[in-house]
Order: structure tokens, then C-alpha cells, then sequence
């Protein structure tokens, strides 16, 4: 019998990005929504072959899919833009299935910000751009990754976007739009935090960085604590950092408290009040949010930031100026006020759902 169940069901080869594989990076952001495709697959019945992808090398999985190592997947899902000729491998090899790429930021638009966060950090200057050698290699790599957006946005039977935002005012430029559709972010079961909330909260506001952060996350960690110390009486308030931070590049303050890496940290939120995602900068969906929704904590970020995520999670986020330390202290105010009542990550499930489902003929 599991033989035959085997051979009927049908099968969905997802290249996921190298980092996946590692369980020490399940609650990276990547990670957590590629997690969410694979929950999506099997749920309707898929058998899920799982392959790893290193940037530009993909030489020894072309030569594991010519020895017919698999099946022939009926739809296939790549979690990077980089890879063209990977790409025009598998439309010979199976001509039949679907190729689904995921988008997890409209690039060209990300780069940008990376590029003028990461100057920022570097030279403490955005002018930093007027530097022809700066302005030329970065420039370059902003064309670059057009021309993976845009290449694979041809190759690909259809491009699976993360934001509704990006949908409609990011890929229309590049190419055809129908072959577009918004596949929003959510939490997959296995990572909702199911742990005890408490009823009354200490007067905690954690800035989550990362194991490995960027300029971008640098530049919320260097918002954060210029917000920190503009506040004319901290009170009671508890300002925890987390994070594998550089300290050439991380921002310090005697009012903060640097906790290194944690575990886990939805159960760091469930005893916060909020989380502080404060940076301008970066598209695609800041995956901190739907963990601070689980462990019932505001996200602190700013009102550009959160016009271009998704209205389910608006109610539970704080709009901040980075440059008001009175508008940083308003929210922390607000954020001791009754967290809504609601799931808007099963809102965005349902939306991801029904979007995969009218991309493969399954609704």
C-alpha cells in the first residue's frame, strides 16, 4: 500500500536556498516562508522533494536530475531569481511541470536600500552614493539583480510575490503582470508560538536583530537606540537588543540591554510589550511581525514601512518616527494598552492558500 500511495501522489520539487537546511536557522525570515510552502504543498497532497541551492552553484543538482534521481515533479517552485540557466535546465527536463519563483523582495527597489543603508553604516553619509566607484559597483549590482528579476519573470510559468504592494507597483514594470500573483507570507503552523502569554506584561521593548545582520537591520538597531536615549526618563522600561552583532557596525547605549543570540525569540516577545522594527528601509515582508502577533506584542515601525505590508497586520502594529523620541515614547505608551483580539496570520494563510491553489488548478 505505501508503494502505491507513493506513486500517485504527485510530486513537487522545491529548490530551496542552502541556508533552509540548516535547524539553527528555522526562525530566520527566508527560512519561515519557504517553511510555509512546504506546509501548503503537503496539505494538499503534494510529496515535497527538497533540494538545496548554493548561489550560482548548481552544477551537482543538474547532474542528480539528469540521473533521474527524481520523479518527474508536476510543479516545480525555485526560492531565488539568480538562476537562469538552472531555470532553462529544468523546462527541458520536465517539460511538463509548472515553474513557480518565489520573490521574497522586489529587488532592484531592496538593493537600493541595502546599498544606501549599508553606506550609511559605513561612511555615516547617504551623500556617500556621489562617490563614482560607490555609485558604479553598486549601481551595478541594482542592474544585476533587475535582470534576474526580470529574466526570471520570463522563464517562469508564473513569479509568486510576497506583497500585494510589490504586485502592483513593482513587477508591472518588469513584465507581463498576469503572470504575477500575490502569495503573502504566514507563519507556518509548526513555528506559531503556543507557549504562556502573561496576562500583565513588565514594561519591555525588544529590538530583534539577527545571527547575522545587515546594513539594514543595523539601521533599525542604530534608530532604536538613538530613540532610547532621546527619552527624557526611561522609567521602568526594558530595552533588550538580540542578535550575533558586529561591533563595528552596532549601535550602543547604557539604557539597552544586548542579550546575544536567543532560541527562540517569539517566547523573548510573549513577555514584551512590543518589538521595534525601525528602519525605513526594505521590502518584502518583515517576517518579526507575525511572530510579535504571536506572542501578542506591538511592532514599532515606521508608517512607510508598514503602507507597504499588508492590511490584515496593520492593527497590530504602532506607527514611529525615527527621528521623534516623543513619537517613540506615544507608542510605547499605546503598546501597554489591550492587544487586539484576532489572527491575521490565518488571514494570510487563507489568502496564500486560495492564491496557490487558482495558480495550480487546484480551486
Amino acid at each position: 500500500m505505501p508503494s502505491v500511495l507513493r506513486a500517485v501522489a504527485p510530486v513537487a520539487l522545491h529548490l530551496v536556498r542552502q541556508q533552509f537546511v540548516d535547524p539553527a536557522l528555522r526562525f530566520h525570515g527566508s527560512n519561515k516562508d519557504q517553511a510555509a510552502r512546504q506546509q501548503y504543498l503537503r496539505d494538499r497532497g503534494f510529496r515535497v522533494v527538497t533540494e538545496p541551492v548554493r548561489d550560482w552553484k548548481y552544477g551537482d543538482l543538474i547532474k542528480r536530475l539528469d540521473a533521474d534521481r527524481h520523479e518527474a515533479p508536476q510543479v516545480i517552485i525555485l526560492e531565488s531569481m539568480l538562476h537562469h540557466p538552472l531555470m532553462q535546465h529544468l523546462r527541458e527536463r520536465f517539460p511538463k511541470a509548472r515553474l513557480l519563483v518565489r520573490s521574497h523582495n522586489a529587488e532592484v527597489l531592496h538593493r537600493l536600500h541595502t546599498h544606501t543603508a549599508s553606506l550609511l553604516m559605513e561612511t555615516g553619509s547617504r551623500w556617500a552614493w556621489l562617490n563614482p566607484r560607490e555609485a558604479v559597483g553598486r549601481g551595478k549590482n541594482v542592474f544585476d539583480h533587475w535582470r534576474y528579476d526580470a529574466g526570471a519573470l520570463r522563464l517562469a510559468d508564473h513569479v509568486l510575490s510576497i506583497s500585494e504592494w510589490e504586485t502592483r507597483r513593482y513587477w508591472p514594470h518588469l513584465g507581463p503582470p498576469g503572470k504575477v500573483t500575490t502569495v503573502p507570507y504566514f507563519l507556518p503552523r509548526d513555528l506559531v508560538y503556543d507557549g504562556e502569554v502573561p496576562g500583565h506584561k513588565p514594561h519591555r521593548c525588544v529590538c530583534l536583530t539577527s545571527a547575522n545582520p545587515g546594513p539594514v537591520i543595523y539601521d533599525a538597531l542604530r534608530n532604536f537606540v538613538r530613540l532610547v536615549d532621546g527619552l527624557d526618563d526611561p522609567g521602568d522600561w526594558d530595552f533588550p537588543v538580540t542578535g550575533g552583532l558586529d561591533d563595528r557596525h552596532a549601535a550602543r547605549s547604557s539604557r539597552c540591554r544586548y542579550v546575544g543570540r536567543v532560541e527562540n525569540p517569539i517566547e523573548l516577545m510573549s513577555r514584551a510589550t512590543s518589538m521595534a522594527l525601525l528602519s525605513h528601509y526594505g521590502y518584502g515582508f518583515k517576517t518579526k511581525i507575525l511572530d510579535a502577533v504571536s506572542a501578542r506584542a506591538y511592532t514599532l515601525m515606521p508608517q512607510a514601512l508598514l503602507d507597504r505590508h499588508p492590511p490584515e497586520i496593520r492593527p497590530f502594529c504602532l506607527a514611529v518616527d525615527p527621528s521623534s523620541p516623543a513619537s517613540f515614547k506615544s507608542a510605547l505608551d499605546r503598546s501597554l494598552e489591550p492587544f487586539p483580539e484576532g489572527d491575521p496570520n490565518e488571514a494570510l494563510r487563507r489568502h496564500a492558500y486560495a492564491a496557490m491553489d487558482s495558480i495550480l488548478g487546484l480551486s
